[in-house]
C-alpha cells in the first residue's frame, strides 16, 4: 500500500498550480501518490499536464507513466468544495491522505516529515505549522505582525511566530497554538497542512458535501472531538501562496465569516468539554 496520498481537487490552471505542481515533484520523499480531481471549466488538466510537463519534465514523466500521478474528472452538473474534496479524498489508497489545495506549495520534506511523525506517534490527524506569501516571493502585510483573531468568546489570542527563509526572502512564521476551546478557532485556518489516517477519514464521514465554504473548518472540528492521538509537526509545511489580490479564496469573506460562526455555535457545548492532547513532532 502506498504510504501517503496527496488529493487536490484543481479548479484552474494557472501560475500558484504551476508552483504547486513544481513543490509535488521536488519532494524527498517517494512513497506517495497524487490524486488530482479535474474541475476546471473545460476538464483542462490532462493536456495541460501534456503540453506543459510530459515532454519537459523527467520527474514528471516517470510518477505520471507509473501512475503515481492519477487524474479523475468530475462529471457531475452540481457540485459543492465539500463534495469535490471527500470525492477526491476517497479516490485516495494511501495509508495517509494529505489535503493539498491546487495553490499552495509544499515544502520538499513535507512529506518526509509526515511519515516520520506517523511511524514514531500512528496518530489519527497531523497537522503543521505554515507560512503565506505572494507567489512572487514578496513578504505580504499580513505577515509583518502578530495574527489575531477574535473567537467566538470574543476575546484576542495571539499567535506566536517565528523566522523563516525562502530564496533569500525573509518572513514571519506563525506557530499553530495548542488546542483548548478559548484557541480552537485559530486552527479552522484552510492555510494549514493537514493529514489523517484513511480509516479515520472515512469512519469521520469526511468532508461535508453540503458546505461550500468552511469545509475544512467543520471537518476538523470533528475530527478533534472523535480522535484520540493528534499530531503537530513543528515545521511549516504548508506554504500559503496569495494571488494579486493578498487573497487566496474567492468567495466574500462575509460569507465565510458566517458559515463559520454558524459552526462554531453547532459544536460550541461539545468543545468545551473535550480536552484535546497534542503531541509535537519535531523534524531532526
Amino acid at each position: 500500500m502506498t504510504k501517503i496520498s496527496i488529493f487536490t481537487p484543481v479548479h484552474r490552471t494557472d501560475k500558484l498550480f504551476d508552483l504547486c505542481v513544481e513543490s509535488i515533484l521536488k519532494q524527498s520523499e517517494i512513497d506517495w501518490e497524487w490524486v488530482i480531481l479535474d474541475n476546471t471549466s473545460d476538464l483542462r488538466i490532462k493536456k495541460y499536464f501534456e503540453d506543459k510537463w510530459l515532454l519537459q519534465n523527467q520527474r514528471f514523466k516517470m510518477f505520471y507513466e507509473t501512475r503515481k500521478i492519477k487524474i479523475y474528472e468530475w462529471t457531475k452538473n452540481e457540485k459543492t468544495i465539500g463534495d469535490l474534496k471527500r470525492t477526491a479524498a476517497l479516490l485516495c489508497t494511501g495509508e495517509l491522505i494529505l489535503e493539498h489545495d491546487c495553490d499552495d506549495w509544499l515544502d520538499e520534506n513535507a512529506l518526509k516529515y509526515l511519515k516520520a511523525a506517523d511511524e514514531k506517534y500512528d496518530c489519527d490527524f497531523y497537522y503543521s505549522d505554515w507560512f503565506c506569501m505572494y507567489y512572487d516571493g514578496t513578504e505580504t502585510e499580513f505577515i509583518k505582525q502578530d495574527f489575531t483573531h477574535r473567537p467566538i468568546d470574543k476575546t484576542f489570542v495571539k499567535i506566536p511566530f517565528y523566522k523563516t527563509y525562502l530564496k533569500n526572502y525573509e518572513l514571519s512564521v506563525f506557530g499553530r497554538l495548542e488546542m483548548t476551546y478559548d484557541t480552537f478557532s485559530h486552527f479552522e485556518s484552510p492555510l494549514a497542512f493537514r493529514a489523517w489516517k484513511r480509516e479515520a477519514y472515512i469512519m469521520l464521514g469526511g468532508h461535508d458535501i453540503s458546505l461550500n465554504n468552511a469545509e475544512d473548518f467543520e471537518l476538523v472540528i470533528r475530527t478533534v472531538l472523535n480522535s484520540n492521538k493528534i499530531c503537530r509537526i513543528s515545521f511549516p509545511c504548508c506554504w500559503y501562496l496569495k494571488n494579486d489580490y493578498g487573497v487566496g479564496a474567492k468567495m466574500p469573506y462575509w460569507k465565510i465569516v458566517k458559515t463559520h460562526t454558524d459552526i462554531m455555535e453547532k459544536y460550541h457545548k461539545e468543545l468545551e468539554d473535550k480536552n484535546v492532547h497534542i503531541i509535537r513532532y519535531i523534524p531532526k
